[in-house]
C-alpha cells in the first residue's frame, strides 16, 4: 500500500524501523528532499533517528502556509513534527519519539505533506 493511502491515526504502536532497506524503500516513496537524521555523528542506519525536509520559499506568508499545512496533517493523523520557521523556511521533522527513531507513522505523515505541499 502507498504511504499517502495509509492513515496513522488508527495504530499508535507501530515499531522501530531498524532495517535499512526498508527504510530506503519507504523513503522511496517521499520526495527527494526528504533526509535521515541522527542525533550523532555515526552513520550507521541504527543511529537514524528523524526524516528532516528544509522547504524554502521567497518569503514569509507560504513558510507559515507549509507549517499550518504540518499542523493540520499531524493533528489528524495523531502524530507530531517538530517545526522550525521563519522568512524564507520551515523545517519539518518527524520521529517517532515514544520508541527513540523512524517508524512508519513518520514516512505517512511525510507523504501526505508533500502532497499537501504540491496543491
Amino acid at each position: 500500500m502507498k504511504l499517502i493511502d495509509e492513515n496513522c491515526a488508527k495504530d499508535h504502536s507501530e515499531p522501530l524501523l531498524v532495517n535499512l532497506a526498508e527504510l530506503n524503500e519507504l523513503k522511496a516513496q517521499l520526495d527527494q528532499n526528504w533526509q535521515f537524521s541522527n542525533n550523532d555523528k555515526a552513520t550507521r542506519h541504527q543511529n537514524y533517528k528523524a526524516i528532516v525536509r528544509k522547504f524554502k520559499f521567497k518569503g514569509f506568508a507560504k513558510a507559515l502556509e507549509c507549517a499550518i499545512r504540518a499542523g493540520e496533517i499531524s493533528e489528524t493523523q495523531g502524530h507530531h513534527p517538530d517545526i522550525r520557521l521563519g522568512w524564507g523556511y520551515c523545517h519539518i521533522t518527524f520521529s517517532t519519539h515514544s520508541e527513540g527513531g523512524l517508524t512508519k507513522r513518520d514516512f505517512i505523515c511525510a507523504a501526505k505533506l508533500d502532497l499537501a505541499m504540491k496543491a
